[in-house]
């Protein structure tokens, strides 16, 4: 109903915009990129990282898989900024998560897979 109402062109929602596009609305979402670099997280003497790195540039979709304790949603609680790493660094949009967690955390949209949000709906 909002989109039908809406009267201008262009309408900002934090750093995404919703675009009219050819009779359309368009959402235009902002570029995003995730650089992991020899990410290391230890429990115990258990080793969930060991040493990992990876990026992800602007305009790529990527998959994140592995086996059950693989270290996968450690390391998303590292990049969203929720675990502090043993070792290494998660830079978000060229922001150091453990340096400056909040600006990281104002530029990521993570919805884990035991998303409480649906049991409350």
């Amino acid at each position: 109903m909002f989109l039908c109402c809406c009267k201008t062109k262009s309408l900002k929602f934090n750093r995404s915009i919703l675009l009219f596009y050819q009779g359309n609305f368009v959402l235009h979402l902002p570029a995003m990129s995730i650089s992991v670099s020899n990410l290391t997280k230890i429990y115990g003497k258990q080793k969930a990282l060991d040493d990992i790195s990876f990026s992800a540039g602007n305009n790529e979709i990527v998959g994140f898989l592995g086996p059950n304790g693989a270290g996968k949603s450690t390391t998303m609680k590292i990049v969203t900024g929720y675990l502090v790493p043993d070792s290494g660094e998660a830079i978000v949009n060229g922001t150091n998560v453990s340096v400056d967690p909040l600006e990281a955390k104002k530029q990521i949209g993570y919805l884990p897979e035991g998303n409480p949000l649906y049991y409350e709906m």
